[in-house]
């Protein structure tokens, strides 16, 4: 509100087309320096609080263009597809954001197109457009990309909007799960991202707690942004995590090291909140940290010492060391709370690996004697 009145300090009256304007002004600034458009919401958002004001200083509200609605016939389409993977397919917040991610790429692409109803849909717009977003995308990216791409497809089959079922013609790469080896960290580097950071700082400290429930549970950055203080059987030197993908709930043991780490960050670094999460800002306003920020946290710290990665290395850093232990996969499967053991099985390949590299090893060394043996 305060750059509209700023904008039109000077003016007796305003009306809708002032909006317009100072619209018009905004998306040109926030593309020359974002190098993209607002987001419609925002825009919305933002009208909502000036017709709001509008009323306030007892002016005619102004309207919006009846052939201008706010959101597009695809928007309105993605929307009603994103509700339907929420509410009737159950799929998590993570998965929702992937799909939200790549149809709101794909809807653009369209509407730049002109292509505005689904009659205008064919099997070679679609196909052109997985082939040019797919250009440098990773592996797993793609398969994100046609399962979203898909999944939409068939659900504006199913809704009766498209006369035709065009999700069989996305045909995604072929995958086997056990065939790629998972990355993982060694000790050494654990050691190094532990002791470069600042556990003198309340922030350093914080961070250094994150990371080492991290490296102690092999939890997912979401599950670790959920935290309450609800959860920490104190008593009963129990950890509760709810909401795995897996099962319902998973108890786990409160060591003393972690306990100790805990007691000191709750007592001289956690703020006094409202918020019950574990983790807060230290910064006002005070509010929960999300996973986006505990991810970058991880990267961060593993970029301040030369590794490249992202905090999911620390799970399969813990996979591999319950499987060095000799722990039974069902019961790696339930401590990463995975829903399908053959998700656990590929950690199963580190083991196969080392062994691999050993005996190619040893066979060298073989040869080479006997050579020397033979001269």
């Amino acid at each position: 509100m305060k750059s509209f009145i700023a904008l039109f300090f000077d003016k007796e009256d305003w009306d809708s087309s002032h909006i317009k304007i100072f619209f018009k002004r905004k998306q040109k600034i926030f593309k020359k320096r974002m190098g993209r458009k607002l987001k419609d919401s925002y825009l919305h958002s933002v009208e909502g609080d000036i017709k709001r004001f509008f009323r306030y200083c007892g002016k005619e509200e102004p309207h919006r263009d009846h052939d201008k609605p706010i959101f597009s016939w695809w928007q309105v389409q993605l929307r009603s597809y994103l509700d339907f993977c929420a509410n009737h397919q159950g799929l998590g917040e993570a998965a929702i954001y992937k799909r939200r991610y790549f149809l709101t790429r794909f809807i653009k692409w369209l509407e730049r197109e002109d292509m505005m109803q689904a009659e205008a849909l064919r099997p070679s717009v679609i196909m052109n457009f997985v082939r040019q977003k797919g250009q440098g995308y990773s592996f797993s990216k793609i398969k994100s990309l046609n399962a979203a791409m898909r999944g939409f497809l068939r659900y504006l089959y199913q809704k009766g909007i498209m006369e035709r079922d065009l999700s069989c013609v996305i045909i995604g790469p072929r995958s086997y799960r056990e065939q790629l080896t998972p990355s993982y960290l060694a000790d050494a580097q654990l050691r190094d991202v532990l002791k470069s950071m600042n556990t003198e700082s309340p922030i350093g400290f914080r961070n250094y707690t994150i990371i080492i429930l991290l490296i102690q549970y092999g939890l997912r950055v979401s599950e670790l942004a959920k935290l309450t203080l609800d959860d920490i059987n104190w008593k009963e030197e129990t950890l509760l995590i709810k909401d795995r993908k897996g099962q319902p709930h998973l108890m786990l043991p409160l060591i003393k090291d972690v306990t100790d780490i805990l007691n000191k960050y709750l007592s001289s670094y956690r703020p006094a909140s409202v918020h019950p999460e574990l983790f807060l800002s230290l910064k006002a306003p005070v509010k929960p940290l999300k996973k986006n920020y505990l991810s970058n946290l991880a990267r961060r710290s593993f970029h301040d010492v030369g590794i490249k990665g992202y905090a999911h290395l620390i799970r399969h850093t813990f996979a591999k060391r319950l499987i060095e232990q000799g722990e039974p996969l069902p019961v790696i499967q339930k401590l990463l709370g995975h829903k399908d053991i053959s998700s656990t099985r590929i950690y199963a390949r580190l083991n196969i690996e080392q062994l691999r590299e050993v005996a190619q090893n040893d066979s060298m060394e073989m040869v080479k004697k006997h050579e020397e043996i033979s001269e």
